[in-house]
């Protein structure tokens, strides 16, 4: 702790006047908006939360059939005896490299 208080940048972090009560801040941003929108507002520049809400909704997707590799690269990480593998199909190529593949190369 000593460290981090002893930092110029901490000495200038604490000099920064803090928020206003949550009350005050809620009335001055809008008292309408969501708990998240209004968590990004008092948090975030303004352009960058409306570029946000602009951009819609993160698309989300889920492929049920590449759980099967997802597992399979885990348990070939997890292996320590394997130095090289390259798995390939159409549409699809893996190549992992162990630490001592990378060293030789």
């Amino acid at each position: 702790m000593d460290r981090i208080e002893s930092l110029p940048r901490t000495r200038e972090l604490r000099a920064e006047p803090g928020m206003p009560p949550l009350p005050e801040l809620r009335k001055r941003i809008g008292p309408e908006l969501s708990d998240e929108e209004f968590l990004l507002r008092a948090t975030m520049p303004s352009e960058q939360v409306n570029a946000m809400k602009a951009a819609g909704p993160a698309e989300q997707t889920y492929d049920p059939e590449m759980t099967p590799v997802i597992s399979l690269i885990r348990q070939l990480t997890a292996r320590r005896d394997i130095a090289h593998i390259s798995i390939e199909k159409q549409g699809f190529r893996l190549e992992l490299h162990g630490q001592e593949a990378q060293a030789s190369a």
